[in-house]
């Protein structure tokens, strides 16, 4: 429930308004995080029917502590600049900014722009006599807040590191639902400063990562890739034979597991019955209708607004027969009728 007392004798007057959200890590809670932040905001709203809401800004993954490495709220200021709105809601300070200076300099930039910045949990509205008094108060405790959890896990990462074993407390990035990404799991293993692309063909001491991290988190080592995706098509609902040979980039609804990076083999039914299309993911969590480009090779596609879904960017084409069914299953799929993880020998067939 949230508390409004802080903003009740606040003027009525019309406003237009941008909300900014803002969460640390790209964890699926986290972004779960960042969806309820805004849920937060438009609940907020119903309070406010002088609000005319402009624009919605939100960052994923990114610190709090610079800034200029914070695509959605440099873009959000630029707007605030030019004159789009003239008041931005945010939940907390920690949201805006975990460092005092760039805070307090970035509010009087938007003060002097006749853009003020409301406060919601702190109840500081940065026009008003006190408010920023109030807010480098509330800045500075962000900021020293957001520097002790910095020393916490680079003392956690040390003692790791001392101990021989792989630092996470079970949510590492990028592998949803998992313990350990391959690419981070690589990155450790392999001590490589900027990342290790395509993990999953790496073997460390002759054994693959895949196989290391089953066994890291306590998991019977599977027969099948947890990254590699076979999923199939009915071309008599989507005409992806048409809509490939016009994009390079596709949009699917998105299942769960599924990562940024995934490798995506797309079945095509129908006439074809063949693996037609390599494909990786390249952006998730979207909602919404489809673009308009991509929905005209939909056939009776309902359109929503809570649908989630994701993009597939065509990798490789393969020609009709290349991988036929019965071939598919001699090398281990076991069914079309659904998405399924592949197994080793199944993408080495396809990669041959």
């Amino acid at each position: 429930m949230i508390n409004y007392n802080s903003t009740k004798n606040k003027s009525r007057q019309r406003r237009k308004v941008a909300f900014y959200g803002r969460v640390s890590t790209e964890h699926e809670e986290q972004l779960n995080a960042l969806r309820n932040q805004m849920q937060w905001y438009e609940e907020l709203s119903r309070s406010y029917p002088e609000w005319d809401i402009i624009e919605r800004y939100m960052d994923e993954g990114i610190t709090g502590t610079q800034a200029n490495k914070r695509p959605e709220f440099m873009r959000m200021i630029d707007d605030a600049f030019h004159g789009k709105f003239d008041l931005i809601v945010t939940r907390e300070v920690s949201r805006f900014a975990r460092n005092t200076i760039d805070c307090l300099e970035m509010t009087r930039k938007l003060r002097n722009s006749k853009v003020e910045v409301f406060f919601v949990q702190e109840g500081i509205w940065t026009m008003d006599n006190e408010g920023e008094m109030n807010l480098t108060i509330r800045a500075m405790v962000a900021q020293e807040e957001s520097r002790k959890m910095s020393e916490r896990v680079k003392a956690g990462q040390e003692i790791s590191r001392a101990n021989g074993v792989l630092y996470g407390n079970g949510n590492v990035l990028g592998y949803k639902g998992k313990k350990y990404s391959l690419s981070s799991l690589a990155t450790e293993l392999l001590g490589a400063k900027h990342g290790v692309a395509g993990p999953r063909y790496f073997k460390y001491n002759g054994e693959w990562l895949w196989k290391i991290r089953a066994k890291l988190e306590g998991r019977a080592v599977s027969n099948r890739l947890d990254d590699v995706w076979i999923i199939p098509c009915n071309p008599k609902l989507y005409d992806i034979v048409g809509a490939f040979n016009n994009l390079d980039v596709i949009e699917w609804s998105q299942p769960n597991n599924t990562a940024i990076g995934d490798t995506v083999y797309i079945y095509v039914g129908g006439e074809f019955k063949s693996i037609m299309y390599k494909c990786e993911v390249t952006a998730m969590d979207l909602y919404g209708n489809r673009a308009q480009d991509d929905i005209e090779y939909y056939h009776g596609l309902e359109k929503r607004e809570d649908v989630r879904y994701m993009k597939l960017k065509l990798i490789e084409k393969y020609s009709e027969g290349q991988y036929p069914l019965e071939e598919l299953r001699e090398k281990g799929l076991t069914s079309v009728q659904g998405r399924s993880k592949a197994t080793p020998q199944l993408l080495k067939y396809l990669e041959q």
